[in-house]
């Protein structure tokens, strides 16, 4: 009888880690309930009455942490003469949803790969699913449900773990290899799915040193984004991978030259990987030119805008609202570097701040699941994190800034994990 409690409350653990992970991911990108307030303050308040009842303490570090940037905002309030008390409240509501997850999970990034799988999973049979069938999707656009966004129901539709990425055909972006439409998953648009999958490769291959049937899942899933910066991310990793970390001399040996000749042929002989790149460059001129705050929206062209921005609050950055951001005068359109963004909004200090805590986050739990050279792993993990946010303002979401929180994650069972893993 004691076993089978165990195992019931084992499964109850289990469950409320995904859906409480899953809820996360929701507040990061996942269309359903993304930039909701409603759904933001209900998480928060169940992951506050969670961490009660288990009777669990915060971490000084954390504390910290939250103090500095009570600071910085006072700074920026100070050098600006204005402040939004809504942006700062969400800030900081964000913040502590992002700690209070990882503190109430039993394993935070091992249930977010679990959830990474099966979303990989879902968008892959999704995206066949469609493109065989054209007509069910034309028919669920045809109606309108009550979590569609009114802005964007014309070519998004949310299937809460599926979203149907229906993009205007104009433009490179528009499709894929061979007309392909681009798989998007649940996020709010292909190239976030694929910053996701990059992580999620990262930390398998990192964690678990091995070539499994989960990193194929996420790599087909991945080659069904068709985003430039999703398969830069991926090829770089992998040759960081097999340059740093591969210990089987032979396969490095093999793989280092296939990969960098497939890479050299994809980057330079793919239209859409090609054409982007090259249209991406083009786009800086653009970019510079600040003063009419252009509506190019390429990464390099966002973070010739950024520096603009930058320059106003180099120290303190510029805050979270949009009012301190970009200037309550000037016209508002997409940007895209989320590197850039995040030194905007954090200035000097901040940046460098959350740069040594991400440091120290992945050099703590990397050498808590005793992987071997935590430092050199660290550093890749950190390449790869930053590098998928040159295209998308990631930096501003929660998943991402529990990374920077990993250090106060709670992974007893994690050697069990790693057996397991390896025997599947």
């Amino acid at each position: 009888m004691t076993r089978l409690l165990k195992i019931s409350e084992e499964k109850k653990t289990i469950f409320f880690d995904l859906i409480n992970v899953f809820f996360l991911l929701s507040l990061s990108g996942i269309n359903f309930l993304n930039d909701n307030e409603n759904f933001l303050i209900f998480v928060f308040s169940i992951n506050v009455v969670f961490f009660i009842i288990q009777k669990q303490k915060i971490d000084n570090g954390f504390l910290t942490f939250v103090l500095f940037f009570i600071f910085l905002t006072i700074a920026q309030v100070i050098w600006f003469s204005d402040g939004n008390f809504e942006s700062v409240i969400g800030f900081f509501l964000r913040l502590f949803i992002a700690y209070l997850v990882i503190k109430n999970s039993s394993n935070f990034i091992r249930t977010f790969l679990n959830l990474l799988v099966f979303l990989s999973l879902a968008a892959i049979f999704f995206y066949i699913f469609f493109f065989i069938f054209p007509s069910v999707e034309d028919f669920l656009f045809a109606h309108t449900h009550f979590w569609d966004y009114p802005g964007t129901r014309e070519y998004k539709k949310s299937l809460i773990i599926y979203n149907i990425f229906k993009e205007p055909l104009f433009g490179i972006d528009s499709l894929g290899l061979f007309g392909l439409p681009r798989n998007s998953g649940p996020f709010w648009e292909p190239g976030a799915f694929a910053g996701y999958l990059a992580i999620g490769i990262a930390f398998e291959m990192l964690l678990f040193r091995k070539y499994s049937w989960r990193v194929l899942f996420l790599l087909i899933a991945l080659l069904t984004t068709f985003s430039t910066t999703g398969y830069l991310a991926v090829g770089l990793f992998f040759l960081l991978y097999l340059l740093f970390l591969e210990t089987n001399k032979k396969r490095k040996l093999l793989m280092i030259p296939a990969q960098l000749a497939v890479f050299g042929f994809l980057l330079f002989n793919l239209d859409f990987l090609a054409e982007k790149i090259i249209s991406q460059a083009q786009g800086f001129n653009e970019g510079q030119i600040y003063a009419s705050q252009t509506g190019n929206d390429s990464r390099i062209g966002s973070a010739a805008l950024d520096f603009a921005d930058f320059k106003r609050s180099p120290l303190f950055g510029t805050g979270q609202s949009n009012e301190t951001r970009y200037g309550k005068n000037e016209e508002l359109f997409m940007r895209t570097n989320g590197v850039s963004d995040i030194l905007v909004r954090l200035g000097i200090v901040g940046f460098v701040f959350i740069c040594w805590n991400l440091l120290l986050s992945l050099k703590n739990f990397f050498t808590i699941t005793e992987v071997l050279k935590p430092n050199t792993t660290t550093y890749i993990m950190i390449f790869t994190l930053f590098f998928v946010s040159l295209s998308e303002t990631y930096f501003i979401l929660p998943f991402f800034w529990s990374l920077f929180l990993l250090q106060y994650a709670e992974i007893p069972d994690w050697e069990i994990y790693v057996s397991e893993s390896s025997e599947a």
